[in-house]
């Protein structure tokens, strides 16, 4: 085959045909670079969307992070100052039961209770019949407030277990008379729990059992009561 070049062609084939099949050729490299390109152009979007993809769940992790960790901070902020309402409410409410019992309408009302008890056939140690009620329910509101959590047992101790710890013997009979009277054993509950609780803050805080108090110191704390006395608790002591 005589591959000179003449004025037809080069070799066998014309000038046309070489010129189509550089046409071609340079087509086909054409077609192989830019194929090669939106290869690398593709890895390289996908390189990059992965890097977006994996930041933007860097954020969102991060971003939940911080919500999760503003609640938590947000609900013991709440909590905190739910709690400090609530040691200020519980505060607020044993002052005002404080206050009612050493108001002069309550000290008149002890006065009386105290007068009929020492006249009562029974004697202060057996309970007694045919009192008022509002020293009773001054208990039983205070012993439904402990149980409802309204009242702290420790602060209510240290300013009204004096007199509690005296009329918590004293009430006993009288209880057990009323609960009978009208037939239900749950009456005035509240009250006995209440004593109790006082009992036991007691005996935690002297380190032995209350004792009993005798037919005499009671007769004597009724006879105090009769003239308006009001003994000052002592915090931190045996309220005998």
């Amino acid at each position: 085959m005589d591959w000179q070049a003449t004025a037809a062609g080069f070799g066998p084939l014309s000038w046309d045909a070489w010129t189509a099949i550089g046409t071609w050729c340079l087509a086909a490299i054409t077609v192989a670079v830019t194929v090669t390109l939106a290869r690398g152009v593709q890895r390289t979007t996908r390189a990059q969307i992965e890097t977006i993809r994996d930041a933007a769940t860097a954020q969102v992790a991060a971003a939940e992070q911080a919500a999760i960790e503003q609640r938590d901070i947000t609900e013991r902020m709440a909590q905190a100052h739910a709690d400090m309402m609530r040691e200020d409410l519980r505060a607020r409410l044993l002052l005002y039961y404080a206050t009612q019992w050493g108001s002069a309408r309550m000290i008149e009302q002890r006065k009386r209770f105290a007068g009929m008890l020492l006249s009562s056939a029974h004697g202060p140690a057996d309970g007694a019949n045919g009192v008022g009620y509002d020293v009773p329910n001054f208990f039983e509101s205070l012993g439904l407030l402990l149980q409802r959590g309204q009242l702290d047992a420790e602060m209510l101790w240290h300013t009204l277990g004096y007199d509690a710890a005296r009329y918590g013997r004293i009430l006993r009979g009288f209880f057990v008379r009323d609960r009978e009277t009208h037939a239900d054993p749950h009456l005035w509950s509240a009250a006995l729990e209440l004593f109790a609780s006082l009992r036991k803050i007691e005996e935690a805080h002297t380190k032995r059992a209350p004792a009993e108090f005798s037919r005499d110191e009671l007769i004597k704390f009724l006879r105090e009561e009769t003239h308006g006395a009001v003994p000052a608790p002592v915090p931190a002591r045996s309220h005998r």
